[in-house]
Protein backbone atom coordinates (compact mmCIF):
# COMPACT_ATOMS: atom_id res chain seq x y z
CA UNK A 1 0.00 0.00 0.00
CA UNK A 2 1.20 3.48 -1.12
CA UNK A 3 1.25 6.17 1.63
CA UNK A 4 0.30 9.70 0.70
CA UNK A 5 2.42 12.56 0.88
CA UNK A 6 0.71 15.60 2.92
CA UNK A 7 1.25 19.17 0.95
CA UNK A 8 2.48 21.86 3.57
CA UNK A 9 -0.46 23.78 5.03
CA UNK A 10 -0.45 27.37 2.69
CA UNK A 11 -2.12 29.90 4.89
CA UNK A 12 -5.20 31.31 3.83
CA UNK A 13 -4.27 34.50 2.12
CA UNK A 14 -4.87 36.55 -0.86
CA UNK A 15 -3.44 38.39 -3.60
CA UNK A 16 -3.20 41.98 -4.22
CA UNK A 17 -5.19 43.11 -6.99
CA UNK A 18 -2.55 45.10 -8.82
CA UNK A 19 1.17 43.88 -8.23
CA UNK A 20 -0.33 40.01 -7.58
CA UNK A 21 1.62 40.20 -4.04
CA UNK A 22 0.24 37.99 -1.52
CA UNK A 23 -1.90 39.97 1.36
CA UNK A 24 -4.08 38.66 4.12
CA UNK A 25 -7.84 37.79 3.12
CA UNK A 26 -9.44 40.89 4.67
CA UNK A 27 -7.35 43.28 2.43
CA UNK A 28 -8.04 43.73 -1.22
CA UNK A 29 -4.64 45.83 -1.93
CA UNK A 30 -0.93 45.64 -0.65
CA UNK A 31 -0.68 48.83 -0.72
CA UNK A 32 -2.07 52.48 -1.38
CA UNK A 33 -0.34 52.92 -4.57
CA UNK A 34 -1.69 49.84 -6.01
CA UNK A 35 -5.78 51.10 -4.58
CA UNK A 36 -4.47 54.36 -6.72
CA UNK A 37 -3.40 52.52 -9.73
CA UNK A 38 -6.59 50.37 -9.64
CA UNK A 39 -8.63 53.34 -9.19
CA UNK A 40 -7.19 55.20 -12.28
CA UNK A 41 -6.96 51.89 -14.48
CA UNK A 42 -11.06 51.72 -13.41
CA UNK A 43 -11.67 55.28 -14.05
CA UNK A 44 -9.82 54.90 -17.85
CA UNK A 45 -11.87 51.63 -18.83
CA UNK A 46 -14.89 53.88 -17.65
CA UNK A 47 -14.32 56.69 -19.88
CA UNK A 48 -13.19 54.44 -22.49
CA UNK A 49 -16.30 52.69 -22.76
CA UNK A 50 -18.50 55.85 -22.80
CA UNK A 51 -16.12 57.50 -25.14
CA UNK A 52 -17.05 53.85 -27.42
CA UNK A 53 -20.75 54.44 -26.73
CA UNK A 54 -20.73 58.01 -28.21
CA UNK A 55 -18.53 57.51 -31.38
CA UNK A 56 -20.27 54.01 -32.46
CA UNK A 57 -23.95 55.89 -33.20
CA UNK A 58 -22.12 59.17 -35.02
CA UNK A 59 -19.85 56.96 -36.87
CA UNK A 60 -23.29 54.95 -37.94
CA UNK A 61 -25.14 58.27 -39.03
CA UNK A 62 -22.13 59.24 -40.93
CA UNK A 63 -22.22 56.28 -42.83
CA UNK A 64 -25.57 56.86 -43.52
CA UNK A 65 -25.92 60.69 -44.50
CA UNK A 66 -23.03 59.98 -46.48
CA UNK A 67 -23.93 56.48 -48.20
CA UNK A 68 -24.70 56.92 -52.34
CA UNK A 69 -28.43 55.25 -53.11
Amino acid sequence: MQRKETQPSIPKHRHCNICGISISPDKIYCSKNCEAEYRKMSRRRTYTFILTLLIFPIIMILMLLTARP
